[in-house]
């Protein structure tokens, strides 16, 4: 489970990374909520956005995208959902401090308009198509197409159902937050 304490070593470690700044990492999901008391459930894992331009090459992001996970699960031993954006798509589709403040993902989120089951589609690149989950094998997300050997287009449609019930429920988890933003707060 990802913790206060490990989560910023984690961080701290992804800086170590040859190609760290060409890119831009972003914590999301219910661990940020945990942190903030708008979540009283257990989290089980770290959601993560590896966020970057358009010019960068496929195995340059495949090879982020498996570093990152090598450090969070193999050397912090904690579960990682990461996948990969373009900055362009992401600062249009976030909620972190770098993105549009009034977009579609934020404004459901915070209940500013109605909600509506995957009404909207991330874009995103995965490094690996399927998923273990319990042991059961299973897509990790609508893979679209293989782009590059081992990287994959694929989609996410927000929000889904477990997001509308924590929702309706009073919780909050919408939020995302740089890498550097967590390290200078936590």
């Amino acid at each position: 489970m990802p913790t206060q304490e490990r989560v910023k070593e984690f961080l701290l470690d992804l800086r170590d990374l040859p190609e760290y700044s060409k890119y831009q990492f972003v914590i999301s999901g219910s661990f940020l909520s945990l942190l903030v008391n708008k979540n009283l459930r257990p989290v089980w894992d770290l959601d993560f956005i590896i966020v970057g331009d358009r010019d960068l090459p496929y195995e340059s992001i495949r090879e982020m995208m498996w570093s990152v996970v090598k450090i969070g699960c193999g050397k912090h031993k904690m579960h990682m959902d990461a996948y990969f954006m373009y900055l362009d798509d992401y600062i249009r589709q976030g909620t972190a401090s770098i993105c549009s403040p009034s977009n579609d993902v934020l404004n459901q989120f915070k209940k500013n308009s109605g909600i509506k089951l995957r009404s909207i589609t991330k874009k995103s690149l995965t490094a690996w198509s399927i998923m273990s989950f319990n042991g059961v094998l299973a897509p990790h997300a609508k893979i679209k197409e293989e782009i590059y050997p081992g990287l994959w287009s694929s989609e996410k449609y927000l929000p889904t159902q477990k997001h509308i019930d924590r929702l309706e429920g009073g919780e909050f988890f919408g939020d995302e937050m740089l890498a550097e933003e967590y390290l200078s707060q936590y």
